[in-house]
């Protein structure tokens, strides 16, 4: 009983995570939460499954509105007014975005080429919630890669790239 309570706190937390590491790396360009155009990837709760009941995406969205952040969503099973739901723009390029985070873990966004990606965005930086990204891909285009959901003791022992 006691190791679920201590799961289910640890995952309830996961989104603040995802934040603080947001702003970690943003700092390490020396950018501001404030105003940064953030594209959240993925509103429903898990890949493949038009479900909003506790989605993490929500919370996610929440602290970086907190924050200041202008943010946007995107999600292949939903619709601009799912967006708006959620408090936020839709968009589904990465034209002048500052930082992407991935929510949820759809199988379009591994088909995702980060080479055009990488023409797009207004500052290269990715938090992979979800690790649907190919970090070592990510990393040599330039982007600050930062994963949640690390396995320590094998070849990849850092979740993120640039940061200490």
């Amino acid at each position: 009983m006691r190791l679920l309570r201590i799961a289910r706190d640890l995952n309830e937390e996961m989104p603040k995570h995802v934040v603080e590491l947001l702003v970690r790396a943003l700092n390490e360009k020396g950018l501001p939460m404030k105003d940064s155009r953030i594209l959240v990837l993925g509103l429903t709760y898990r890949g493949g499954v038009r479900e909003f009941y506790n989605s993490p995406a929500l919370k996610i969205v929440e602290e970086l509105k907190k924050w200041g952040s202008v943010v946007y969503a995107y999600d292949p099973l939903c619709s601009e007014e799912d967006a708006r739901t959620f408090g936020v723009k839709w968009k589904s390029d990465f034209k002048g975005v500052d930082a992407i985070v991935v929510a949820t873990d759809h199988r379009d966004f591994e088909k995702i080429d980060l080479e055009e990606v990488a023409k797009e965005v207004r500052n290269r930086i990715i938090v992979d919630a979800r690790r649907v990204f190919d970090k070592a891909k990510a990393l040599k285009l330039g982007f600050l890669y930062l994963g949640v959901g690390c396995v320590q003791g094998k070849e990849d022992r850092s979740c993120s790239s640039g940061l200490q």
